[in-house]
Protein backbone atom coordinates (compact mmCIF):
# COMPACT_ATOMS: atom_id res chain seq x y z
CA UNK A 1 0.00 0.00 0.00
CA UNK A 2 1.27 3.48 -0.69
CA UNK A 3 -0.06 6.66 1.54
CA UNK A 4 0.17 9.97 -0.71
CA UNK A 5 1.45 12.97 2.48
CA UNK A 6 0.56 16.46 0.61
CA UNK A 7 2.61 19.41 2.88
CA UNK A 8 1.97 22.81 2.91
CA UNK A 9 3.62 25.22 4.86
CA UNK A 10 3.82 29.36 4.81
CA UNK A 11 6.47 29.78 7.57
CA UNK A 12 9.38 31.84 5.75
CA UNK A 13 11.93 29.71 7.29
CA UNK A 14 10.79 26.73 5.77
CA UNK A 15 9.50 24.68 8.23
CA UNK A 16 6.74 21.92 7.47
CA UNK A 17 3.97 20.51 10.07
CA UNK A 18 1.21 18.59 8.83
CA UNK A 19 -1.08 18.12 12.34
CA UNK A 20 -3.30 15.87 10.54
CA UNK A 21 -6.76 14.66 13.04
CA UNK A 22 -6.19 11.42 12.71
CA UNK A 23 -3.00 9.31 12.55
CA UNK A 24 -1.19 8.06 9.93
CA UNK A 25 0.09 4.17 10.27
CA UNK A 26 3.50 3.45 9.00
CA UNK A 27 3.93 -0.09 9.05
CA UNK A 28 7.33 -1.26 10.51
CA UNK A 29 10.36 -1.92 7.58
CA UNK A 30 8.30 0.94 4.97
CA UNK A 31 9.70 3.55 2.82
CA UNK A 32 9.14 7.13 1.74
CA UNK A 33 10.30 9.31 -0.85
CA UNK A 34 9.09 12.99 -2.29
CA UNK A 35 7.30 13.03 -5.41
CA UNK A 36 7.99 16.86 -5.65
CA UNK A 37 8.53 19.33 -4.20
CA UNK A 38 7.74 23.59 -5.27
CA UNK A 39 8.56 26.88 -3.32
CA UNK A 40 9.95 30.68 -3.50
CA UNK A 41 13.17 31.64 -2.14
CA UNK A 42 12.44 35.21 -0.49
CA UNK A 43 14.37 37.80 -2.93
CA UNK A 44 18.18 38.84 -1.67
CA UNK A 45 17.37 42.64 -1.88
CA UNK A 46 18.33 45.20 1.12
CA UNK A 47 18.45 49.18 1.61
CA UNK A 48 21.80 49.89 2.64
CA UNK A 49 21.95 53.36 3.91
CA UNK A 50 24.70 55.59 5.69
CA UNK A 51 27.20 52.38 6.30
CA UNK A 52 30.84 52.17 6.30
CA UNK A 53 33.15 49.61 7.08
CA UNK A 54 36.65 49.53 8.26
CA UNK A 55 40.10 48.26 8.06
CA UNK A 56 42.39 48.59 10.78
CA UNK A 57 45.89 47.59 9.44
CA UNK A 58 48.43 50.19 10.89
CA UNK A 59 49.58 48.66 14.40
CA UNK A 60 52.34 51.33 14.44
CA UNK A 61 49.45 54.34 14.25
CA UNK A 62 46.36 52.50 16.27
CA UNK A 63 44.29 55.72 15.27
CA UNK A 64 44.59 55.22 10.75
CA UNK A 65 41.95 53.51 9.38
CA UNK A 66 40.67 52.67 5.63
CA UNK A 67 37.13 53.54 5.17
CA UNK A 68 34.87 51.82 2.74
CA UNK A 69 31.61 53.73 2.67
CA UNK A 70 29.13 52.29 0.93
CA UNK A 71 27.01 54.14 -1.48
CA UNK A 72 22.88 54.48 -0.54
CA UNK A 73 20.73 52.40 -2.40
CA UNK A 74 18.81 49.02 -2.75
CA UNK A 75 20.78 45.77 -3.71
CA UNK A 76 19.38 43.14 -5.39
CA UNK A 77 20.22 39.93 -7.22
CA UNK A 78 20.98 42.20 -10.33
CA UNK A 79 23.50 44.64 -8.39
CA UNK A 80 25.22 43.12 -6.09
CA UNK A 81 28.44 43.15 -8.39
CA UNK A 82 28.15 46.99 -8.41
CA UNK A 83 28.08 47.19 -4.35
CA UNK A 84 31.01 44.69 -4.61
CA UNK A 85 33.21 47.02 -6.99
CA UNK A 86 32.67 50.54 -4.82
CA UNK A 87 33.48 48.60 -1.72
CA UNK A 88 36.98 47.59 -4.08
CA UNK A 89 37.56 50.75 -5.15
CA UNK A 90 36.53 52.75 -2.02
CA UNK A 91 39.24 50.78 0.22
CA UNK A 92 42.16 51.04 -2.87
CA UNK A 93 41.51 54.61 -3.32
CA UNK A 94 41.59 55.81 0.31
CA UNK A 95 44.15 53.13 1.33
CA UNK A 96 47.12 55.71 1.84
CA UNK A 97 51.06 55.29 2.63
CA UNK A 98 50.45 58.09 5.01
CA UNK A 99 53.68 60.03 3.96
CA UNK A 100 57.18 58.34 4.09
CA UNK A 101 57.13 56.97 7.51
CA UNK A 102 54.90 54.42 6.90
CA UNK A 103 55.83 52.20 3.98
CA UNK A 104 55.49 48.86 4.91
CA UNK A 105 51.89 49.12 2.97
CA UNK A 106 53.74 49.87 -0.63
CA UNK A 107 52.30 46.88 -3.31
CA UNK A 108 48.94 46.64 -0.66
CA UNK A 109 45.63 45.89 -2.92
CA UNK A 110 41.95 45.13 -1.73
CA UNK A 111 39.70 42.71 -3.86
CA UNK A 112 35.75 42.68 -3.26
CA UNK A 113 35.19 39.12 -5.04
CA UNK A 114 32.66 36.49 -5.48
CA UNK A 115 34.71 32.92 -4.77
CA UNK A 116 33.60 29.85 -5.10
CA UNK A 117 30.29 30.93 -3.96
CA UNK A 118 31.07 33.12 -1.26
CA UNK A 119 31.83 36.99 -0.89
CA UNK A 120 35.36 37.77 0.24
CA UNK A 121 36.66 40.57 1.16
CA UNK A 122 40.76 40.52 0.98
CA UNK A 123 43.47 42.55 2.01
CA UNK A 124 46.73 41.55 0.09
CA UNK A 125 50.49 42.58 -0.68
CA UNK A 126 52.06 41.61 -3.39
CA UNK A 127 55.86 40.83 -2.54
CA UNK A 128 58.05 42.52 -4.91
CA UNK A 129 58.95 41.33 -8.13
CA UNK A 130 62.48 42.44 -9.26
CA UNK A 131 63.70 39.78 -11.74
CA UNK A 132 63.71 41.34 -15.66
CA UNK A 133 63.77 38.51 -17.11
CA UNK A 134 60.76 36.66 -15.72
CA UNK A 135 58.84 40.15 -14.92
CA UNK A 136 59.55 42.62 -17.83
CA UNK A 137 59.48 42.45 -21.70
CA UNK A 138 63.22 44.37 -22.98
CA UNK A 139 63.94 45.85 -25.88
CA UNK A 140 67.43 46.53 -26.98
CA UNK A 141 68.45 46.11 -23.29
CA UNK A 142 71.19 44.22 -21.52
CA UNK A 143 71.36 42.69 -17.86
CA UNK A 144 72.75 40.42 -15.31
CA UNK A 145 71.66 38.43 -12.94
CA UNK A 146 72.08 41.46 -10.70
CA UNK A 147 69.40 43.56 -12.15
CA UNK A 148 71.38 46.17 -13.54
CA UNK A 149 70.40 46.74 -16.51
CA UNK A 150 71.43 49.41 -19.70
CA UNK A 151 71.02 50.11 -23.27
CA UNK A 152 73.13 47.45 -25.32
CA UNK A 153 73.59 49.85 -28.47
CA UNK A 154 76.19 52.98 -28.69
CA UNK A 155 74.73 56.32 -29.10
CA UNK A 156 71.52 55.16 -28.14
CA UNK A 157 68.62 57.52 -29.42
CA UNK A 158 68.72 59.94 -26.46
CA UNK A 159 64.97 61.61 -27.15
CA UNK A 160 62.97 57.95 -27.82
CA UNK A 161 62.42 54.69 -25.76
CA UNK A 162 63.86 52.13 -27.91
CA UNK A 163 66.42 51.08 -25.37
CA UNK A 164 63.47 49.97 -21.71
CA UNK A 165 61.43 47.58 -19.48
CA UNK A 166 57.50 47.53 -20.17
CA UNK A 167 56.13 45.53 -17.37
CA UNK A 168 53.82 41.96 -18.19
CA UNK A 169 51.23 42.94 -15.49
CA UNK A 170 49.48 45.74 -13.92
CA UNK A 171 50.95 47.22 -10.76
CA UNK A 172 49.04 46.84 -7.68
CA UNK A 173 46.08 48.73 -8.34
CA UNK A 174 46.01 50.69 -4.22
CA UNK A 175 49.50 50.93 -3.47
CA UNK A 176 51.81 49.76 -6.22
CA UNK A 177 55.50 51.25 -6.97
CA UNK A 178 57.88 50.99 -9.09
CA UNK A 179 61.51 51.49 -8.21
CA UNK A 180 65.09 51.89 -10.15
CA UNK A 181 68.30 52.58 -8.82
CA UNK A 182 70.86 55.06 -10.15
CA UNK A 183 74.36 52.50 -10.72
CA UNK A 184 76.21 54.52 -13.59
CA UNK A 185 75.63 58.25 -13.66
CA UNK A 186 78.05 59.95 -16.62
CA UNK A 187 77.50 63.46 -18.40
CA UNK A 188 77.62 63.08 -22.10
CA UNK A 189 78.99 65.84 -23.70
CA UNK A 190 76.98 67.96 -25.93
CA UNK A 191 73.51 66.61 -23.86
CA UNK A 192 72.32 70.23 -23.08
CA UNK A 193 68.57 69.28 -23.27
CA UNK A 194 66.40 67.82 -20.74
CA UNK A 195 64.91 64.36 -21.24
CA UNK A 196 68.52 63.12 -22.50
CA UNK A 197 71.46 61.47 -21.29
CA UNK A 198 69.53 59.92 -18.19
CA UNK A 199 66.70 57.38 -17.77
CA UNK A 200 62.74 58.01 -17.00
CA UNK A 201 60.37 55.36 -14.87
CA UNK A 202 57.01 55.76 -14.69
CA UNK A 203 53.56 54.45 -15.13
CA UNK A 204 51.46 54.00 -18.09
CA UNK A 205 47.54 53.01 -18.72
CA UNK A 206 48.97 51.66 -22.22
CA UNK A 207 49.88 47.93 -22.08
CA UNK A 208 52.35 47.81 -24.16
CA UNK A 209 52.74 44.48 -24.74
CA UNK A 210 49.93 44.72 -26.98
CA UNK A 211 51.16 47.51 -28.63
CA UNK A 212 54.34 46.10 -30.02
CA UNK A 213 56.59 46.44 -27.24
CA UNK A 214 57.72 50.57 -27.82
CA UNK A 215 56.67 53.00 -25.63
CA UNK A 216 56.36 56.52 -27.25
CA UNK A 217 56.01 59.89 -25.44
CA UNK A 218 52.57 60.13 -25.96
CA UNK A 219 52.33 56.94 -24.12
CA UNK A 220 53.68 58.37 -20.65
CA UNK A 221 50.97 59.26 -18.38
CA UNK A 222 53.07 59.41 -14.47
CA UNK A 223 57.19 59.60 -14.51
CA UNK A 224 60.14 60.64 -12.85
CA UNK A 225 63.24 60.71 -15.02
CA UNK A 226 67.06 61.98 -14.81
CA UNK A 227 68.78 63.80 -17.09
CA UNK A 228 71.94 66.19 -17.61
CA UNK A 229 70.87 69.69 -18.40
CA UNK A 230 74.40 71.64 -19.19
CA UNK A 231 76.92 69.01 -21.26
CA UNK A 232 77.13 66.44 -18.65
CA UNK A 233 78.45 68.49 -15.93
CA UNK A 234 75.00 68.58 -13.51
CA UNK A 235 72.06 66.36 -13.32
CA UNK A 236 68.70 66.73 -12.48
CA UNK A 237 65.19 65.36 -11.21
CA UNK A 238 62.44 65.41 -13.82
CA UNK A 239 58.60 64.82 -14.34
CA UNK A 240 57.11 64.35 -18.03
CA UNK A 241 53.44 63.83 -18.73
CA UNK A 242 53.18 62.78 -22.52
CA UNK A 243 55.80 64.88 -24.51
CA UNK A 244 56.25 68.07 -22.14
CA UNK A 245 59.19 67.78 -18.92
CA UNK A 246 58.90 69.54 -16.31
CA UNK A 247 61.67 70.27 -14.11
CA UNK A 248 62.05 69.22 -10.21
CA UNK A 249 65.03 71.06 -9.46
CA UNK A 250 66.40 68.32 -7.45
CA UNK A 251 69.94 66.39 -7.79
CA UNK A 252 69.68 62.75 -7.46
CA UNK A 253 72.73 61.45 -5.07
CA UNK A 254 75.73 59.54 -6.70
CA UNK A 255 78.26 58.15 -5.44
CA UNK A 256 79.73 56.21 -8.19
CA UNK A 257 79.40 53.25 -10.27
CA UNK A 258 77.69 50.47 -8.51
CA UNK A 259 77.60 52.35 -5.00
CA UNK A 260 74.39 51.12 -3.25
CA UNK A 261 73.82 54.60 -1.55
CA UNK A 262 73.02 56.06 -5.17
CA UNK A 263 69.38 57.52 -5.03
CA UNK A 264 66.59 55.47 -5.57
CA UNK A 265 63.83 56.87 -8.53
CA UNK A 266 60.44 55.84 -7.29
CA UNK A 267 56.96 56.32 -8.10
CA UNK A 268 53.74 54.89 -6.30
CA UNK A 269 50.10 54.94 -6.40
CA UNK A 270 49.08 56.23 -3.11
CA UNK A 271 45.18 55.61 -2.99
CA UNK A 272 43.95 57.85 -5.52
CA UNK A 273 47.35 59.94 -6.14
CA UNK A 274 50.40 59.12 -7.72
CA UNK A 275 53.31 60.06 -5.87
CA UNK A 276 57.01 60.72 -6.90
CA UNK A 277 59.92 60.35 -4.69
CA UNK A 278 63.43 59.59 -4.11
CA UNK A 279 66.03 58.65 -1.25
CA UNK A 280 68.90 61.08 -0.51
CA UNK A 281 72.27 60.64 0.86
CA UNK A 282 71.04 59.58 3.48
CA UNK A 283 68.91 56.95 1.89
CA UNK A 284 65.97 58.60 3.39
CA UNK A 285 62.57 58.63 1.26
CA UNK A 286 61.93 62.17 -0.10
CA UNK A 287 58.57 63.09 -1.98
CA UNK A 288 58.93 65.19 -4.91
CA UNK A 289 56.25 65.68 -6.30
CA UNK A 290 52.34 64.27 -5.96
CA UNK A 291 49.69 63.70 -8.88
CA UNK A 292 46.45 64.71 -6.95
CA UNK A 293 43.88 62.65 -6.92
CA UNK A 294 44.78 61.66 -10.59
CA UNK A 295 43.83 58.02 -10.62
CA UNK A 296 40.80 56.88 -9.02
CA UNK A 297 39.61 54.78 -11.51
CA UNK A 298 41.01 51.37 -10.58
CA UNK A 299 39.52 49.40 -13.50
CA UNK A 300 41.89 51.16 -15.77
CA UNK A 301 45.31 49.20 -14.86
CA UNK A 302 48.41 50.95 -14.80
CA UNK A 303 52.10 49.32 -16.38
CA UNK A 304 55.23 50.48 -15.46
CA UNK A 305 57.99 50.68 -17.56
CA UNK A 306 61.53 52.03 -17.36
CA UNK A 307 63.49 53.81 -20.69
CA UNK A 308 67.41 54.44 -21.00
CA UNK A 309 68.18 57.30 -22.97
CA UNK A 310 72.27 56.50 -23.15
CA UNK A 311 73.90 53.36 -23.77
CA UNK A 312 76.40 51.82 -20.98
CA UNK A 313 79.16 54.30 -21.30
CA UNK A 314 76.89 56.44 -19.55
CA UNK A 315 74.02 55.05 -18.07
CA UNK A 316 73.43 51.80 -15.94
CA UNK A 317 70.26 51.14 -13.87
CA UNK A 318 69.49 48.96 -10.95
CA UNK A 319 65.98 47.54 -10.79
CA UNK A 320 64.92 47.64 -7.18
CA UNK A 321 61.62 46.43 -6.91
CA UNK A 322 57.84 46.14 -8.80
CA UNK A 323 54.73 45.30 -6.92
CA UNK A 324 52.68 44.06 -9.37
CA UNK A 325 48.77 43.33 -8.98
CA UNK A 326 49.01 40.32 -6.94
CA UNK A 327 45.44 38.94 -8.27
CA UNK A 328 46.69 38.95 -11.65
CA UNK A 329 50.96 38.13 -11.05
CA UNK A 330 50.54 34.32 -12.45
CA UNK A 331 52.14 32.98 -9.67
CA UNK A 332 52.44 28.65 -8.53
CA UNK A 333 50.85 28.29 -5.03
CA UNK A 334 54.45 27.33 -3.47
CA UNK A 335 56.15 30.02 -5.06
CA UNK A 336 53.87 32.15 -3.62
CA UNK A 337 53.91 30.60 -0.24
CA UNK A 338 57.53 31.09 -0.35
CA UNK A 339 58.46 34.14 -1.52
CA UNK A 340 59.03 36.94 1.19
CA UNK A 341 57.93 40.81 0.66
CA UNK A 342 61.19 43.04 0.54
CA UNK A 343 60.07 46.52 0.46
CA UNK A 344 63.15 48.31 -1.41
CA UNK A 345 62.36 51.49 0.13
CA UNK A 346 60.96 50.36 3.68
CA UNK A 347 63.87 51.63 6.51
CA UNK A 348 64.25 48.62 8.45
CA UNK A 349 62.20 45.39 9.06
CA UNK A 350 59.06 45.28 10.89
CA UNK A 351 56.82 42.70 12.21
CA UNK A 352 53.70 41.59 10.12
CA UNK A 353 50.55 44.02 11.56
CA UNK A 354 47.37 41.99 13.00
CA UNK A 355 45.08 43.00 10.89
CA UNK A 356 41.33 43.66 11.18
CA UNK A 357 38.01 44.37 9.10
CA UNK A 358 35.24 45.62 11.26
CA UNK A 359 31.69 45.49 10.35
CA UNK A 360 29.83 46.75 13.40
CA UNK A 361 28.49 49.50 11.43
CA UNK A 362 27.67 48.18 8.30
CA UNK A 363 25.05 45.56 9.43
CA UNK A 364 22.87 45.22 6.59
CA UNK A 365 26.00 44.79 4.04
CA UNK A 366 26.83 41.74 6.78
CA UNK A 367 23.81 40.59 6.52
CA UNK A 368 23.16 40.78 2.55
CA UNK A 369 26.38 39.47 1.86
CA UNK A 370 26.41 36.46 4.51
CA UNK A 371 29.01 37.90 7.12
CA UNK A 372 27.97 36.79 10.41
CA UNK A 373 30.22 38.67 12.48
CA UNK A 374 30.71 42.08 13.37
CA UNK A 375 34.79 42.17 13.54
CA UNK A 376 37.43 40.24 12.28
CA UNK A 377 40.50 39.83 13.43
CA UNK A 378 43.79 38.59 12.00
CA UNK A 379 44.92 35.62 14.60
CA UNK A 380 48.46 35.79 15.77
CA UNK A 381 49.29 32.36 14.15
CA UNK A 382 47.69 33.61 10.83
CA UNK A 383 50.54 36.89 11.47
CA UNK A 384 53.38 34.41 12.02
CA UNK A 385 52.38 32.37 9.16
CA UNK A 386 53.56 35.37 7.11
CA UNK A 387 57.08 35.73 8.34
CA UNK A 388 60.03 33.88 7.85
CA UNK A 389 63.47 33.20 9.62
CA UNK A 390 64.78 35.63 9.95
CA UNK A 391 61.85 38.13 9.89
CA UNK A 392 61.36 39.72 7.01
CA UNK A 393 59.12 43.07 6.10
CA UNK A 394 55.71 42.66 5.67
CA UNK A 395 54.47 39.87 3.49
CA UNK A 396 50.68 39.93 4.60
CA UNK A 397 47.73 38.72 3.54
CA UNK A 398 43.58 38.58 5.14
CA UNK A 399 40.59 37.58 4.12
CA UNK A 400 37.63 37.25 5.76
CA UNK A 401 34.75 34.87 3.77
CA UNK A 402 30.68 34.91 3.91
CA UNK A 403 29.09 31.89 6.44
CA UNK A 404 26.88 31.10 3.24
CA UNK A 405 26.89 30.69 -0.23
CA UNK A 406 25.51 33.93 -2.02
CA UNK A 407 22.93 32.41 -3.83
CA UNK A 408 22.63 35.14 -6.92
CA UNK A 409 26.55 34.06 -8.07
CA UNK A 410 25.60 30.28 -8.52
CA UNK A 411 24.43 29.26 -11.72
CA UNK A 412 22.66 26.69 -9.75
CA UNK A 413 22.02 25.71 -6.13
CA UNK A 414 20.98 22.95 -4.15
CA UNK A 415 18.57 22.41 -0.90
CA UNK A 416 18.09 19.25 1.37
CA UNK A 417 14.43 18.18 2.90
CA UNK A 418 15.11 17.02 6.07
CA UNK A 419 12.88 15.20 8.10
CA UNK A 420 12.51 15.12 12.22
CA UNK A 421 10.35 12.73 13.57
CA UNK A 422 11.17 9.61 10.93
CA UNK A 423 14.21 7.89 11.40
CA UNK A 424 15.59 7.43 7.66
CA UNK A 425 18.68 5.45 6.56
CA UNK A 426 20.45 8.57 4.97
CA UNK A 427 23.91 9.82 5.68
CA UNK A 428 26.02 12.74 4.69
CA UNK A 429 29.90 12.38 4.99
CA UNK A 430 30.11 15.94 5.52
CA UNK A 431 28.34 15.82 8.78
CA UNK A 432 30.21 12.52 9.49
CA UNK A 433 27.11 11.06 11.09
CA UNK A 434 23.49 9.68 9.75
CA UNK A 435 21.08 12.80 8.62
CA UNK A 436 17.47 12.59 8.20
CA UNK A 437 17.84 13.55 4.76
CA UNK A 438 14.57 13.42 2.84
CA UNK A 439 15.70 14.38 -0.95
CA UNK A 440 18.81 16.22 -1.50
CA UNK A 441 17.35 16.81 -5.38
CA UNK A 442 15.67 20.52 -4.72
CA UNK A 443 17.25 22.41 -6.95
CA UNK A 444 17.18 26.46 -7.52
CA UNK A 445 15.91 27.20 -11.17
CA UNK A 446 14.28 30.81 -12.74
CA UNK A 447 15.35 33.03 -10.18
CA UNK A 448 14.04 32.26 -6.94
CA UNK A 449 11.76 29.20 -7.82
CA UNK A 450 12.77 25.89 -6.33
CA UNK A 451 11.44 22.47 -7.45
CA UNK A 452 12.54 19.01 -7.37
CA UNK A 453 14.20 17.42 -9.94
CA UNK A 454 12.69 15.41 -12.71
CA UNK A 455 13.77 11.76 -12.39
CA UNK A 456 10.87 9.66 -10.07
CA UNK A 457 10.81 9.37 -6.60
CA UNK A 458 13.62 7.75 -4.55
CA UNK A 459 12.48 5.63 -1.43
CA UNK A 460 14.38 5.59 1.46
CA UNK A 461 14.34 2.84 4.53
CA UNK A 462 12.42 4.08 7.37
CA UNK A 463 14.41 2.63 10.58
CA UNK A 464 10.73 1.27 12.43
CA UNK A 465 10.73 -2.47 13.29
CA UNK A 466 7.90 -1.39 15.05
CA UNK A 467 4.69 0.24 13.72
CA UNK A 468 4.35 4.11 14.11
CA UNK A 469 1.39 6.06 14.57
CA UNK A 470 2.31 9.50 13.56
CA UNK A 471 -0.14 12.57 13.20
CA UNK A 472 2.31 15.49 12.61
CA UNK A 473 4.98 15.06 10.53
CA UNK A 474 7.60 17.32 10.96
CA UNK A 475 10.26 19.26 7.61
CA UNK A 476 12.43 21.21 7.33
CA UNK A 477 14.02 22.96 3.93
CA UNK A 478 17.17 23.92 4.45
CA UNK A 479 20.73 24.27 2.28
CA UNK A 480 23.94 22.11 2.12
CA UNK A 481 25.34 23.18 5.66
CA UNK A 482 21.72 22.64 6.85
CA UNK A 483 20.95 26.18 7.81
CA UNK A 484 17.64 27.88 7.44
CA UNK A 485 16.66 29.24 3.63
CA UNK A 486 14.28 32.30 3.99
CA UNK A 487 10.71 31.50 1.94
CA UNK A 488 7.90 33.51 0.68
CA UNK A 489 4.62 32.30 -0.51
CA UNK A 490 3.28 28.57 -0.14
CA UNK A 491 5.43 25.64 -0.66
CA UNK A 492 4.32 22.85 -1.41
CA UNK A 493 6.03 18.64 -0.55
CA UNK A 494 4.09 15.81 -1.31
CA UNK A 495 5.21 12.68 -0.10
CA UNK A 496 4.89 9.08 -0.64
CA UNK A 497 4.80 6.13 2.21
CA UNK A 498 5.09 2.67 1.10
CA UNK A 499 5.16 -0.16 3.05
CA UNK A 500 6.67 -3.38 2.26
CA UNK A 501 3.76 -5.12 0.58
CA UNK A 502 3.97 -2.68 -2.03
CA UNK A 503 5.79 -4.03 -5.15
CA UNK A 504 6.73 -0.65 -7.11
CA UNK A 505 10.16 -0.66 -5.54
Amino acid sequence: MVKLVRMVSNDVNGFFESKFNSNILIEPNSKIGLLSFSGTLAPIQEFINQESIFFYPYSAFPGVTITARIPNAVYNASNYQTLLDNVEKTFNNTNAIIGTTQLDALGSQFRCAIVNGKPEIEYKIAYNANEIVEYFITNNIDYNPQNVFSSQNAGSNTFGFTANLIGRYPIAQSTGYHSVRIDKLVGEAGMTFLKNNGFIIGFSKTDFATTGGIPNEAQIDFSIGVSSIDGGATFTMYRQEDATPTDLNQAPYYAGEGDLTNSELIIYKDGANIVLAYTDNNGDVQELYTYVDAYSNINDPLYPFVAVKSDDNYIKCLLEGTSFDPYILPLEEQEETDSVFINPIMNGNQDPHAFRYDLTLAPKFAKFFGFEAKSYQQTQEEVDSHNTNPPAPDLASFTIIANNNFRPALETTSYLLEIFNINLESYDSSQKQRKNILSSLIINIDGDRVVKEDGGVIYLDIANKEAVDLRNIKLRFVDNDYKSVEMEGTSIATLLLADKSDSSF
